[in-house]
């Protein structure tokens, strides 16, 4: 399957971006000053992307396995 993912500027702010991915819509922004902070910036949004990753990699892995897993929570930091 494929999802096309687009980013477009929204002319809200400086930096203000509009993205969407496949039919999910959000907002990426810089923070202040640079920027208005109406969304997570770049590098977030790419954080989020490895740990949304690695998270469901474990839970599949666990379920595949039969293994009780409770909750999995992925903390990264750039």
């Amino acid at each position: 399957m494929t999802i096309d993912v687009t980013v477009a500027e929204t002319g809200a702010g400086t930096y203000t971006q509009q993205i969407t991915a496949g039919r999910h819509q959000f907002i990426a922004d810089e923070p202040l000053p640079v920027g208005d902070d109406a969304g997570p910036n770049p590098y977030d949004l790419v954080l989020a992307g490895l740990g949304a990753c690695t998270s469901m990699t474990v839970r599949m892995y666990a379920d595949r396995k039969g293994w009780p897993l409770e909750q999995v929570r992925v903390t990264l930091r750039h």
